[in-house]
């Protein structure tokens, strides 16, 4: 009980490092977020460096793939985004269109 008590410490202490770069992603645009991504890997080399218990490749790997996972995400949101605005500035256009050209 100790031990996981330790190691659940140990991995919070290290994780607590992504938190404010990942809270930066969340509101970065797709072209910001190539600047972005060597501060947030040099902290996971870091952290695989110093932590005792991210010293695995399991551990490692699962964090990066959470990490692009959630890029990925943050990517899709992005262009539905644009994709929603386009649509409505379309739907506006035509409806201008149409309302112009009525004899």
């Amino acid at each position: 009980m100790q031990e996981g008590s330790r190691q659940a410490e140990s991995n919070l202490k290290f994780l607590h490092v992504l938190k404010d770069p990942c809270a930066d992603l969340a509101d970065a645009k797709p072209a910001d977020i190539p600047n972005m991504l060597p501060k947030i890997l040099n902290l996971i080399r870091m952290i695989w460096v110093n932590s005792e218990f991210y010293k695995t490749r399991e551990r490692l790997t699962g964090l990066l793939r959470k990490v692009i996972h959630w890029l990925s995400l943050q990517c899709v949101y992005y262009k539905i985004l644009i994709v929603i605005t386009l649509t409505h500035a379309l739907s506006a256009f035509s409806l201008y269109n149409i309302v112009m050209h009525v004899p």
